[in-house]
């Protein structure tokens, strides 16, 4: 945590209660810097670095990165730099130690010396261009085998990705002093090859995701079972009497469509359901029903994507943040105007526009410069002056932040793993109508990821491991950094924390089915006797079906319409059931 004059940081520690597990940020050693201000001078995808400032003249700069258990600061001017109340123990020339809250701290000084002035402080005097790094000691390593490493800063980290036939492998390169090894922790669903000459340690940190173990070397990549975007269900084998039924559920649906919302979260969830709608029409060859759905589709897409649309609405428009670089709705929704949830609102208009363009190519030629500035938003291929390199998602933990700011003092979050889901398997759907393979690789290895992810930190969590021994769940509804909670932002109800790990039942969500006996667990945990006329019940009955067809189509058939979540229709719910093998 850096501040004008200082950084802080610590080993979270970490604690299950009931419903959350805490591994809150924990201000262990602070560095006291001469200093008055700090800024950001580079930044990548897993990297920054800081440079500190005394009277406009440039002190040092401090070095962090994912997944490095080193931090690092080098000396532009020589300097003291004060650490209040610690008193480092000499392990041997350039090597000590600290105890801070039962825990092993190393500081490795290159270039400088420790000077002790009492045991209420210590002052490091570091000479221009001398360094210091330090960590917090992993279980199982000495300070003189993490020490070995600490001098080799951390420059940038470079991400890569390789789509191959049955895997998405993320590959990270960790540019360091001279290109020397450096020490990174992995996370549990990351399974790092031993190749490119990387070894494993015995070295581990206990955090609130579970065991990160150490790996050294300059290049660590893993592999994640593929996930190709899709945005139709295969509805061809379904039988006569479920086609008839079918047919009956679309037309009523197809009358009571109305797209009249006006804000960027609703907006575009009406816009994934009408589309929906109308795929559903041309496949059942319903032709009356897919005009009539497709007009109402165009209004609403003519108006959202409407240049001049400033001019003649207060609404149902987008402008440019020239500031934070991005598209915005001009009716936000959940803080989208501070740039939250942007996969999740975009995702649902990118979706609808790639189903609309699979059956109409006047669709591409009308509104694909619009669907590919959304694109952008989310996920652009890379770093510009007008947008980020895919904004919010992280490849180091696998999936999205939601929070556009991240002003939480348990850092940022992500509540709708499904949600994010459904954005990349709409931006992969979308990259195919317009042959933009690199685009389509990309969506490929951001989908792979957020649906490992998903089911690993959100809902098929391994609750039997000691680290969740006191919560009392069997899922996460919000992923935070320094906690994990049993909650939501918007209700108190449980069946909205699976719900919202679940919505909108995109149909690349079908790989679900790989959780297997963890869906009648995961639904039991949020429900009272299996009853599914609740919020989110519609797609709770979608997801049982990936296991039990039958009995979800049944309850689906008297599911209570009135708790339709307002991106789906009981066409699409009944569709999804039916369409299960």
């Amino acid at each position: 945590m850096p501040t004008n004059s200082s950084f802080s940081f610590g080993l979270p520690h970490v604690v299950a209660t009931t419903n959350t597990i805490f591994g809150a940020y924990a201000p262990d050693i602070t560095a006291n810097i001469v200093s008055d201000n700090y800024k950001i001078i580079a930044y990548d995808k897993l990297s920054i670095n800081i440079e500190y400032l005394y009277r406009n003249v440039a002190m040092g700069q401090l070095a962090l990165a994912e997944g490095s258990p080193y931090v690092s600061y080098s000396a532009f001017k020589a300097q003291t730099i004060t650490f209040p109340s610690l008193h480092f123990n000499l392990v041997t020339e350039g090597i000590y130690s600290v105890v801070v809250n039962n825990q092993t701290y190393g500081l490795v000084v290159s270039g400088g010396s420790v000077v002790s002035h009492d045991l209420s402080s210590e002052t490091i005097a570091l000479p221009s261009k001398g360094s210091m790094t330090l960590f917090a000691l992993a279980n199982s390593l000495s300070i003189n085998e993490m020490s070995k490493y600490a001098l080799n800063n951390i420059q940038s980290v470079g991400v890569n990705y390789q789509i191959m036939q049955h895997n998405v492998v993320t590959e990270f390169t960790y540019n360091t002093t001279r290109q020397l090894p450096t020490l990174f922790a992995a996370l549990p669903t990351q399974h790092i090859s031993t190749d490119n000459n990387t070894s494993a340690t015995a070295g581990e940190y206990k955090t609130i995701y579970g065991p990160l173990k150490l790996y050294l070397g300059t290049k660590f990549n893993f592999s994640t079972t593929k996930v190709l975007p899709t945005n139709q269900l295969d509805i061809s084998a379904i039988s006569q009497s479920e086609r008839k039924i079918l047919i009956s559920a679309l037309r009523i649906d197809t009358a009571n469509t109305n797209l009249d919302q006006t804000d960027i979260y609703y907006g575009g969830k009406a816009l994934y359901r009408a589309a929906n709608l109308y795929s559903l029409a041309i496949q059942l060859n319903q032709p009356t029903i897919a005009n009539a759905i497709n007009k109402k589709i165009e209004i609403y897409f003519s108006q959202w994507f409407d240049p001049a649309g400033y001019m003649v609405r207060s609404n149902r428009y987008f402008y440019y943040d020239k500031t934070v670089k991005g598209l915005v709705g001009v009716v936000p929704a959940y803080g989208s105007d501070q740039f939250n949830d942007h996969d999740f609102d975009y995702g649902y208009f990118i979706d609808a526009a790639s189903i609309m363009a699979k059956y109409n190519t006047n669709f591409v030629t009308k509104y694909e410069p619009f669907v590919n500035l959304l694109v952008s938003d989310i996920a652009s291929l890379k770093q510009s002056n007008y947008f980020p390199q895919y904004r919010n998602f992280d490849p180091y933990w696998g999936h999205s932040w939601a929070s556009g700011y991240g002003q939480f003092n348990d850092g940022n979050n992500q509540e709708s793993s499904s949600e994010a889901i459904n954005a990349w398997s709409g931006v992969g759907s979308w990259a195919a109508i317009i042959n933009n393979v690199p685009l389509e690789d990309q969506s490929t290895w951001m989908l792979s990821n957020e649906i490992a992810s998903s089911e690993a930190y959100w809902t098929d969590i391994p609750y039997s491991q000691t680290l969740y021994d006191g919560y009392q769940h069997k899922i996460i509804g919000i992923n935070w950094g320094g906690k994990r909670d049993f909650a939501t932002f918007f209700s108190s109800n449980p069946a909205a924390v699976l719900g919202i790990q679940l919505i909108p039942m995109n149909p690349a969500m079908q790989v679900l089915k790989s959780e297997g006996n963890r869906i009648p667990v995961n639904i039991s945990g949020v429900t009272i006797n299996s009853n599914y006329n609740v919020q989110f019940g519609d797609y709770m009955l979608m997801y049982l079906s990936l296991i039990n067809k039958n009995e979800a189509l049944s309850k689906a058939y008297n599911f209570n319409q009135s708790y339709l979540d307002n991106a789906n229709s009981k066409s699409y719910l009944l569709a999804w059931i039916m369409s299960q093998k």
